[in-house]
């Protein structure tokens, strides 16, 4: 069953996991699509079945240009 490779199923029947994977859909995601935005609302959850993800973090800078002068 395809939800034991991610250790979900300890402590749940094997009904229960049959009934919980009538609800996942399969989704494919080509190279290079975003399937998350920072920000975005979380209202899904994603397994990777096969292949590879990469997370972007980006982090803004504020730079306060700041200038004394004694007179």
């Amino acid at each position: 069953m395809f939800l034991k490779n991610f250790g979900l199923s300890e402590g749940i029947t094997k009904h229960t996991m049959v009934r919980l994977t009538q609800y996942l859909k399969e989704k494919m995601f080509g190279r290079r699509d975003i399937v998350y935005n920072e920000g975005d609302i979380a209202d899904k959850m994603y397994f990777i079945r096969d292949g590879e993800f990469e997370v972007k973090i980006i982090l803004e800078l504020i730079v306060i240009d700041y200038r004394y002068q004694n007179i």
